[in-house]
């Protein structure tokens, strides 16, 4: 009898029945087969009916109206479309945050149909739903914004039901799941990074554990990388988007930072010699792009003269970058080994035996130099000139030549 009863409420309402009195039917057949007096229900709808805490049902329903008057629908409708428009099936993602968002506020979903519903739908048909999809997606939206505080539905639930311990427990184990979603939204929201882009994320905390990557896939709940060392780590949305990102795939080029150590053996007009001859390589190396590569004599380490290093390279892929830093390098060691020094290594040496030092022909030769230099008042010191960075830019050969790629 019950399941026939059951039945026949769900087939008169599938053919129209009003809700309400599927509801109201429905409560009573829960007390009769409860053995409760069906009278409990009246005392229960007087005792809500009396309560001073209803007033809030108009204030809210006020709200709504006050801010569809004020143009609120419009902006939200701008907000949420700017945010989650740019999505597969955007348009009806923006129809499920704006109306949720505000049914949230205005506590009734009525409101919020007749505020954004005349605004959404011509805009869901226009991007090619259908009418009866439109129509059950606004409605339905509506109603998801009454699970969010401090919408009518939070309201009556504390009133009618209070929270126990077991609710409690249940808000406790949600709070994760809530601030994950959150942060899902800020990333939404933010863009900091996209699907594809390699990043940093966090700090490092060890040497070998490097926190870097590409993002494959941002999730409702959680985010995917990629590493350099081809592992996947999952991370979650709300500790993902309180971490410090950098996004690698942002830049337009990437900075080549070195520093070398030569001997203590190297004279000064030597030292001059070699930071001449590099500025003059990057300012001539065509992937180089600042005007005035950043090559200065550091100081004085524990075992060597330090010459820091410092220059812009034309290209934003990682592999490229190593192949041109190989080619500076290369071109590197051939100025030091022209200038007649050498690079340090940290070590002690014991000498048993004369030192042939270091070769006094090219020491020789390098410190002509700088004096051929000083003769001519083109001593390239502290930079050089604006007609002689014209005349050497781009005169070096590169690739370079016997590559592949030097004869296309």
């Amino acid at each position: 009898m019950t399941i026939f009863l059951v039945g026949l409420l769900i087939a008169l309402t599938l053919l129209g029945l009003p809700l309400f009195v599927t509801l109201g039917a429905g409560g009573l057949l829960a007390t009769h087969y409860a053995d409760l007096d069906p009278a409990l229900l009246i005392v229960e709808l007087n005792r809500l009916a009396s309560s001073p805490y209803l007033a809030a049902i108009p204030l809210f329903t006020f709200a709504g109206v006050v801010l569809a008057a004020g143009g609120a629908p419009k902006r939200m409708i701008q907000l949420f479309n700017a945010c989650v428009g740019w999505l597969p099936g955007g348009m009806a993602g923006v129809a499920i945050a704006s109306c949720a968002f505000f049914t949230a506020f205005s506590g009734a979903s009525g409101v919020t149909i007749l505020a954004l519903g005349g605004l959404m739908f011509p805009m869901l048909l226009h991007a090619g739903y259908g009418e009866r999809f439109t129509l059950g997606l606004l409605t339905t939206s509506g109603s998801l914004g009454l699970l969010f505080a401090p919408s009518l539905a939070i309201l009556l639930y504390g009133i009618v039901a209070g929270l126990g311990v077991g609710g409690i427990a249940i808000a406790l184990a949600a709070q994760n799941s809530i601030e994950h979603f959150i942060g899902s939204l800020n990333l939404f929201a933010d863009r900091p990074v996209r699907v594809g882009d390699l990043c940093r994320y966090g700090e490092d905390p060890t040497p070998d554990w490097q926190r870097i990557g590409f993002v494959e896939s941002i999730g409702l709940r959680s985010t995917r990388i990629r590493g350099i060392d081809n592992t996947v780590t999952t991370i979650p949305n709300g500790d993902f988007s309180k971490m410090h990102l950098v996004n690698y795939s942002l830049r337009s080029r990437m900075l080549l930072l070195t520093v070398l150590g030569l001997r203590y053996e190297t004279t000064d007009d030597q030292l001059r010699f070699v930071l001449a001859s590099l500025r003059t390589m990057l300012l001539g190396h065509p992937r180089v792009v600042d005007d005035e590569p950043k090559v200065r004599f550091a100081g004085f380490g524990d075992y060597a003269l330090s010459v820091e290093i410092r220059a812009n390279i034309n290209t934003t892929d990682p592999n490229e970058f190593r192949a041109i830093r190989e080619d500076i390098f290369l071109r590197m060691m051939k100025i030091i080994k022209d200038a007649g020094t050498g690079i340090a290594f940290p070590s002690r040496t014991v000498y048993h035996t004369r030192d042939n030092g270091l070769d006094t022909e090219r020491q020789q030769e390098a410190e002509a130099q700088v004096r051929a230099w000083c003769s001519a008042q083109e001593l390239p010191f502290p930079t050089f000139t604006a007609d002689y960075r014209k005349k050497i830019r781009n005169t070096l050969d590169y690739p370079p030549e016997g590559s592949p790629e030097a004869s296309q």
